[in-house]
């Protein structure tokens, strides 16, 4: 997915969304930006969102997927390869 279609779904509109904005539009423009000023909002977005992210719990509903059909065509793959028995 492209970034600016991902923040458009993810980000409001505000001073975020426009510090983000600025962002893609310099990096776009070549502008290297390997040494500069971090960008207080977007260092604290990203900071809260870890912090966020990393409290979830499991919620321990765990499904089994379904591997039937996987196993089923491991089965006749095998049946069907050569084997070298020597």
């Amino acid at each position: 997915m492209e970034f600016k279609v991902l923040v458009d779904h993810i980000i409001e509109f505000g001073e975020l969304k426009v510090a983000i904005e600025e962002l893609l539009w310099r990096k776009r423009g070549g502008q290297e930006l390997g040494v500069v000023p971090r960008i207080p909002v977007i260092s604290e977005f990203i900071k809260t969102e870890i912090e966020r992210l990393g409290s979830k719990k499991l919620d321990g509903n765990n499904v089994k997927p379904d591997t039937e059909k996987l196993d089923e065509l491991f089965r006749s793959a095998l049946k069907i390869l050569p084997f070298d028995t020597e």
